[in-house]
């Protein structure tokens, strides 16, 4: 969805998109890992066999990253200084929001929030419950 807005010349509702979607898995997989149970009774050792490789193979990435962004000239990118702008800007969506819908703006708001607070709660009843069966 966020390729055919981009194609549509909305680049701002394209990345805002692709930046929403990767908020909400992100959130999803934290309320995931919260709301799963630990294993108390189990013992899983782990033990690290190539730690001198793995230290090595991440010096090496993050020099050979430096020295590319090191290398890139970004003050002369001619497509940077000749990208046209855009005939809906970023100003004009934020006067929208905050005039037209501001009403509707703010229930989403309010609606996230008790969304927030609700799993929050739940998360917080089913520690109580295990920690009174322990």
């Amino acid at each position: 969805m966020a390729g055919i807005f981009v194609l549509l010349g909305a680049e701002f509702v394209a990345i805002t998109q692709i930046l929403v979607y990767v908020g909400g898995i992100l959130i999803l997989m934290v309320f995931g890992i919260m709301l799963t149970n630990r294993l108390s009774q189990a013992k899983v050792e782990t033990e690290v066999y190539n730690k001198f490789f793995g230290i090595l193979i991440s010096v090496g990435l993050f020099y050979i990253l430096a020295k590319a962004i090191e290398m890139a000239d970004f003050a002369n990118m001619g497509w940077m200084k000749n990208a046209p702008s855009s005939p809906s800007s970023v100003r004009d969506l934020g006067m929208k929001i905050m005039t037209d819908y501001v009403l509707v703006f703010e229930v989403i708001g309010i609606l996230l929030l008790l969304a927030l607070i609700g799993a929050v709660r739940i998360a917080g009843n089913t520690r109580e419950e295990g920690a009174d069966a322990a």
